[in-house]
């Protein structure tokens, strides 16, 4: 957010030498804009199952039916116009670690025993504990509460990674480019709709950068590259793409690293879930989008007026749009906008236009950015600890 006040207070001070001056462009911050390009092609995933028992080191630990369903969420992204997403193969399947703690802390209570999470989360990770005779009730795919809910189809799994492909109905659903370089300090930014089920729906960035690349035994299956993204990664981000300042999609977050940030699907395995169905790549309404984000970036507001009504009528539910059309269609009829450019003025179109990206997508410091931890301490070739990544 300091980058935009540091744009407010030019806004109001930069036009000192003349009234008739033209407004300066905003120029938001690269990661700041790479969410803004890539947040309407981001999806949460709820997925719903019936666990029989849970498997664990001791045995067998059998479930009624209410402690054995359980809702876990996830994220998921277009990979591809015509409704193609990508998505963590454990949150699909409904197999992954968090499915099988919901069901255990449901257990507990249902003996009167204590049931933090935490106690729950504990026993899974000691026993080893995973979901047994799963059975899918739903899956839903949304980007808010109030707006349109897709059912997915899940049209493959990629053997030997943790990725799965879905398919959904949607009128000019966006879709992201796939970049497959992971040079190692990269900056990024991580999007997805962490949180319990039924909390609400609302995307979170957090900025990092793309770490070390290696192996160790302990990867799946053995002998596996594996990547680090050094940023904030905790349980639910699974599904979870990271982009560059370009709205490009980098790879997938599949599980925490125990070091510090999360291992990744990179960009390549990505392409290659869906390249002999569909051509990946950005989609013509995420072209759009772009479009109009540097109109309103450039304040040429009738443009970006214009670009927004485009995306509408390829997209009705592109709600990001939609809100950046009202606020561009109020900016462009101004008659301020017309006939004056005095510091008011500027200080009205910069934190109009914060807000109206904002609102459309959280780029600009009003979604929630975390800042980036240091990269993880990793003392020899290999990234990982000896046991198994931890699935978020």
């Amino acid at each position: 957010m300091g980058r935009f006040v540091s744009l407010v207070v030019a806004a109001l001070l930069g036009i000192s030498a003349g009234a008739t001056a033209a407004p300066v462009p905003l120029d938001p911050d690269p990661l700041e804009r790479g969410i803004a390009l890539a947040g309407p092609a981001v999806y949460r995933l709820d997925v719903t199952v019936d666990i029989a028992a849970l498997d664990h080191t001791g045995g067998r630990l059998q479930l009624s039916p209410e402690a054995g369903r359980v809702t876990t969420t996830g994220t998921a992204f277009g990979i591809a116009a015509g409704g193609w997403l990508a998505a963590a193969d454990h949150v699909v399947g409904g197999r992954g670690e968090a499915a099988a703690i919901s069901a255990y802390q449901q257990h507990l209570r249902e003996e009167g025993r204590p049931a933090s999470r935490e106690a729950a989360r504990s026993w899974v990770a000691i026993q080893a504990a995973e979901p047994a005779g799963v059975r899918i009730v739903s899956r839903s795919i949304a980007q808010s509460d109030e707006g349109t809910a897709w059912e997915p189809t899940v049209v493959a799994r990629k053997p030997g990674t943790d990725l799965a492909l879905l398919r959904i109905s949607r009128r000019g659903a966006p879709a992201l480019d796939l970049r497959d370089a992971r040079t190692r300090g990269t900056p990024v930014s991580v999007l997805s709709y962490r949180g319990d089920a039924g909390a609400p729906t609302a995307l979170v960035a957090r900025r990092g950068a793309l770490g070390r690349t290696g192996t160790a035994p302990s990867t799946r299956p053995p002998g596996a590259l594996r990547t680090i993204v050094e940023a904030e990664i905790d349980r639910g981000d699974s599904g979870a793409p990271f982009v560059d300042a370009d709205g490009r999609v980098r790879g997938m977050v599949v599980a925490l690293n125990r070091d510090g940030g999360g291992t990744i699907e990179p960009a390549a395995r990505i392409r290659a879930l869906i390249e002999d169905r569909a051509t990946p790549g950005e989609a013509a309404l995420t072209a759009a989008w772009r479009a109009g984000l540097a109109d309103l970036w450039a304040l040429d507001f009738p443009a970006a007026e214009r670009a927004m009504s485009r995306i509408i009528l390829l997209s009705p539910d592109h709600a990001e749009a939609a809100a950046a059309a009202r606020r561009a269609e109020a900016l462009a009829g101004s008659d301020a906008a017309v006939r004056g450019r005095s510091p008011l003025f500027r200080l009205f179109i910069a934190l109009a236009l914060i807000g109206a990206v904002g609102a459309a997508a959280a780029a600009v410091g009003l979604l929630s950015l975390a800042a980036r931890r240091g990269p993880p301490s990793v003392a020899t070739a290999d990234l990982f600890p000896e046991r198994p990544p931890t699935e978020v």
